[in-house]
């Protein structure tokens, strides 16, 4: 009996684009997503993001560009892409070591030297302050990300505008502008 280890990894066909494409392509037409549609994409990514925890891997790269439509139906289901810059928590130190937050202890974190190269991706627009200060990414920074996903969603924007240094610190600060949902 021969036992070779092979790893097979299985795709979806996904015929639809990514939900970058269709909020720019809803927003430029001034249109957004209503709160139901928006509410059923979410419910979709957070049971991957939920997943990805429940495993103790964090996504660390959760933006629209990442979420793939399976049809080019209104409403189509979403899968959650972008794994390449995932990484599995093991060995953290707890980040109540390095803050004060509520309920911290339960939360472990990564900590990467290098940083995810996003230029010319938007995808630090997507950043949670704790990340952008160089403080790990944990399970609530794929929250956080989550949450810039469900903005962009409802109003056709990004939270936070500026570029570089500026951009960093109005995230850090968490200082953006509510927009009309109308």
């Amino acid at each position: 009996l021969i036992s070779i280890n092979v790893n097979l990894l299985f795709f979806f066909s996904m015929e639809g684009s990514d939900l970058f494409l269709e909020v720019v392509s809803r927003a430029s037409a001034g249109f957004v997503y209503s709160e139901t549609v928006a509410s059923h994409y979410m419910k979709q990514i957070l049971s991957a993001v939920r997943y990805c925890h429940q495993k103790d891997v964090v996504h660390r790269d959760i933006r629209p560009h990442c979420v793939l439509l399976a049809t080019k139906d209104t409403s189509a289901p979403v899968k959650l892409s972008g794994f390449s810059h995932a990484m599995r928590l093991s060995g953290q130190i707890s980040l109540t070591q390095h803050q004060n937050f509520d309920q911290a202890g339960s939360y472990r974190f990564v900590f990467i030297t290098e940083r995810i190269d996003n230029s010319g991706t938007g995808g630090c627009h997507f950043s949670a302050p704790e990340v952008l200060r160089g403080l790990g990414y944990g399970k609530p920074s794929d929250i956080w990300s989550c949450g810039v996903v469900l903005y962009t969603l409802l109003c056709g924007s990004l939270p936070f505008n500026g570029t570089g240094d500026r951009l960093e610190e109005l995230i850090c600060r968490t200082k953006y502008v509510v927009r009309s949902l109308c």
